[in-house]
């Protein structure tokens, strides 16, 4: 992965995918809207010697709710470059002050999930999720499960209060990126 490459697709903002690179659509799309400061940060999110490259925003004062947003990690496992994650308007991931990867997904106005994530190597680990879907009736049911960021089966039903209760326990960070710039590059990636 090239910080370098990273970059001059956010800069240009076209649209095209350069071949061979993996990294989320939001970093190439054209948007319609104001996403920011795109840029990158390297950081050593486990602990473990091995520094990330995480890909991200920062929003403008004015649209704090996706400041901090993490669209890509890559690290290093075995000697190889691995793509751990790969976030979007739907799926955003942010760093929480006490190590772990939040995500909130949605894969429509009736449904949500808050998960919560460990890196651990290469992988990212689930500690717990809420989900909630709207019945039929416009009523929200809240899920509690360690076992899967989605699927309620064998989820435990909770109040609201029990999922905000947890949804609460984890403070995200405030992850300020280095802006893509031309002359702005790290060689480590």
């Amino acid at each position: 992965m090239s910080v370098q490459v990273a970059g001059e697709c956010a800069i240009k903002n076209n649209g095209e995918k350069p071949e061979g690179y993996d990294f989320s659509d939001m970093l190439y799309m054209v948007k319609n809207w104001d996403y920011g400061t795109l840029g990158y940060l390297i950081k050593d999110i486990d602990g473990n010697g091995t520094d990330e490259l995480i890909f991200g925003g920062n929003a403008e004062a004015s649209t704090t709710w996706y400041d901090g947003i993490i669209y890509d990690i890559y690290t290093i496992s075995d000697g190889e470059l691995v793509h751990v994650l790969d976030g979007w308007e739907r799926n955003r991931y942010f760093l929480c002050e006490n190590g772990v990867i939040a995500n909130e997904g949605s894969g429509s106005a009736f449904d949500g999930t808050n998960s919560y994530f460990t890196l651990k190597g290469a992988e990212l680990q689930l500690t717990e999720s809420v989900i909630w879907h709207q019945d039929q009736w416009g009523n929200d049911i809240y899920y509690y499960t360690t076992e899967s960021e989605y699927d309620t089966e064998n989820a435990e039903i909770i109040s609201k209060e029990q999922s905000d209760a947890i949804k609460g326990e984890y403070v995200y960070e405030h992850t300020t990126f280095i802006p893509f710039e031309k002359n702005n590059q790290d060689n480590r990636f």
